[in-house]
């Protein structure tokens, strides 16, 4: 685990792009995100091309060890097409330049991603934030303030993959949750312990 440096994309649209960074130097960890923020163009075919220089810039420089992009449910049918094509056509480029750097690349679902960060499948944009700061807290010993909601979303990324590896400690309690968001949990304990 020494020495050890993960990045992540949250592909939110062409006109914004997550980012997250985790280093791991003799267990100091060190965390950092923000958002890359698209010139306005005309067409949004357009974008693209800026899109691939700030990642190509960004992967060059900071040369990970792995990249974790978020998989998101854009590409299910039911999805609006304009959301899909976008989100899609960010990936894209992203998995061309994880192919130029020749980096290992992992995928997070969402959903997935919610439940092991926040406690819940289906947590808001505020809770997640709230369980990365906290997250962040318990591994750094420092207060950290993103720039957007797509930061954090790249950061939840990187702590569901450290987690499921056993680099970083869950959290066992969620502060943030609602009554009915526990007491959903709660239900799907006890049909575990009884069919489990």
């Amino acid at each position: 685990m020494n020495n050890q440096k993960i990045v992540s994309f949250d592909p939110a649209s062409t006109k914004n792009l997550g980012w997250s960074k985790f280093e791991i130097d003799n267990d100091i960890f060190t965390c950092d995100a923000g958002t890359f923020v698209m010139p306005t163009q005309f067409e949004v075919w357009e974008s693209y091309w800026p899109m691939h220089q700030v990642i190509d810039e960004f992967l060059s420089k900071e040369q990970p060890d792995l990249v974790i992009i978020e998989k998101t449910s854009a590409f299910r049918a039911s999805s609006s097409p304009f959301v899909t094509g976008q989100v899609s056509h960010c990936m894209g480029i992203i998995f061309a330049l994880c192919g130029k750097y020749n980096l290992k690349v992992e995928f997070a679902f969402p959903t997935s991603v919610k439940l092991r960060i926040a406690g819940h499948g289906k947590a808001s944009k505020s809770q997640i934030k709230r369980a990365v700061k906290q997250y962040i807290y318990n591994i750094t010993n420092n207060h950290v303030s993103y720039s957007t909601d797509h930061a954090y979303d790249a950061a939840a990324n990187i702590l569901y993959y450290m987690i499921g590896n056993e680099m970083v400690s869950p959290i066992s309690e969620f502060p943030w949750l609602t009554p009915k968001q526990k007491n959903i949990k709660r239900k799907k304990k006890k049909v575990e312990v009884v069919y489990g």
